[in-house]
């Protein structure tokens, strides 16, 4: 499920939980008020625009490539380009709002063929930041994920906390689906099968407590700000605290995870979630007959969404560090084994905050909080609709060995099927890209090199 969800009418096939009456009267806003509100929940997620985590990227990135990705990954073809912009030898960004014509610029590579060497680059980086082939290590042989250092991020937050996040919900007198708990135990499995493949592993949370030290009330006073607007009626309480909570799960819990990746040093992160769809009458909840499948990675920002210069730069980074060029693979490599022990068919995104960058159908880009902020190649795994039939029951059934008939077929845990197939899909990766690290993703990230172990 995706980590930020409104309304079920406004993010049909999207994902989130809490369908039921409860999740309708508490999370969905009425569109109009959500139109409203949208534009300043942006700068909410923003902690401010630092363009000086691009200086290492000059004169790196050569420009058909450079344009190629831009646009083939991370941007729609109509980008406004007052923000982002390209001339034949450098890509220009602006810094600033809508009025402030100041830009910053990333020269191109220079082609060597073209008469002009690395000493003519106009950039010390040129010759510094990427590592020679013949410098990077061998794979140390062994097991298939020997020297990976792999982070799960078990997706949104359990326990008490599930219901704000509307991540929740009941039927009838049966224990309640809560996503935050399930993709923990999740979690656990796929850790103990990527250690058993040689990995070193690291959750960003191993129990239901936040991992932000910050809470929903610390930004009550923020949302009324945000949402005051001068001649107009206050807003109402109800919204200012749905405004406040978001901060609190969405932007808080999120940058706090970014920066215990960050500092524990992951070669690539994994977002372990499961889907839902919004229910076909929120009044009466009854499950739904389709079960699908996707996975994400970053991608498919908006102009409105890089409106906002954090986000323009935290874009530009992935892109120019090469985030795509592992996230896509890994996407298709772990897409591949969970349709292969789901079975499930691919779900197809029908609105703009999504696109198609691989022949395979279950890999999409998406624009997210967390695969924007974490420091490393992020992939979502979004296999399942809780609340499909089948789904469902497999969840009910809990977690066994062997096979168990359930929804009439004989099947394994689901849980295990999941953890399975994250193992399998990355030891399938492994082989088809070589070792870890991914070092020329990561010059100047910020990583700390003592904690990667390299």
């Amino acid at each position: 499920m995706e980590p930020f969800v409104v309304c079920p009418a406004a993010a049909a096939g999207a994902g989130g939980l809490d369908r039921g009456r409860a999740g309708a009267e508490d999370a969905c806003m009425e569109m109009t008020a959500f139109s409203a509100f949208l534009a300043v929940f942006a700068w909410s997620l923003s902690a401010g625009a630092d363009f000086r985590r691009l200086d290492a990227f000059q004169g790196t990135a050569a420009r058909e490539d450079m344009v190629e990705r831009l646009f083939g990954v991370y941007v729609s073809a109509n980008l406004d380009r007052g923000l982002i912009d390209l001339s034949e030898d450098a890509l220009y960004v602006r810094k600033g709002g809508s009025g402030d014509p100041v830009y910053y610029r990333i020269a191109f590579a220079v082609d060597p063929l073209a008469g002009n060497g690395k000493e003519n680059a106009g950039s010390e980086h040129a010759e510094t930041d990427e590592a020679p082939v013949e410098d990077i290590p061998a794979a140390p042989g062994g097991r298939a994920l020997d020297g990976w250092r792999v982070a799960l991020d078990p997706g949104h937050l359990g326990g008490a906390w599930s219901r704000m996040e509307h991540r929740h919900f009941r039927i009838g007198d049966d224990p309640p689906v809560v996503e935050g708990d399930l993709v923990l135990k999740i979690a656990f499995m796929v850790r103990e099968r990527l250690e058993g493949l040689g990995a070193e592993v690291f959750l960003t949370r191993e129990d239901d407590t936040p991992v932000t030290s910050a809470r929903p009330e610390d930004f009550l006073a923020e949302a009324d700000a945000r949402l005051t607007v001068d001649g107009e009626s206050p807003p109402e309480p109800e919204t200012v605290e749905s405004l406040a909570n978001r901060m609190f799960y969405v932007s808080a819990e999120n940058r706090a995870r970014a920066e215990r990746i960050r500092e524990w040093g992951a070669d690539l992160v994994l977002c372990l979630h499961i889907d839902a769809v919004p229910w076909p009458d929120p009044d009466e909840p009854s499950l739904v007959k389709h079960d699908h499948s996707h996975v994400i990675v970053n991608g498919a920002y908006s102009s409105a969404e890089l409106a906002d210069a954090e986000q323009r730069v935290l874009m530009l980074e992935r892109l120019l560090r090469g985030h795509d060029r592992v996230e896509i693979p890994l996407a298709e490599a772990l897409a591949e084994a969970l349709a292969e022990a789901s079975g499930l068919p691919p779900f197809r995104y029908r609105g703009p905050n999504a696109r198609r960058v691989s022949e395979n159908p279950y890999v999409w880009a998406r624009n997210l909080a967390a695969n924007r902020l974490f420091p490393a190649p992020t992939v979502f795994l979004e296999p399942y609709v809780a609340n499909s039939r089948e789904t469902y029951a497999r969840l009910q059934a809990g977690d066994y060995e062997g096979l168990r008939e359930v929804a009439g077929e004989e099947r394994p845990s689901v849980f295990r099927e999941y953890a399975d197939a994250v193992a399998e899909g990355l030891a399938r990766f492994a082989e088809r890209a070589g070792p870890p690290p991914f070092d020329i993703l990561f010059p100047a990230a910020g990583l700390n090199p003592e904690k990667r172990g390299r």
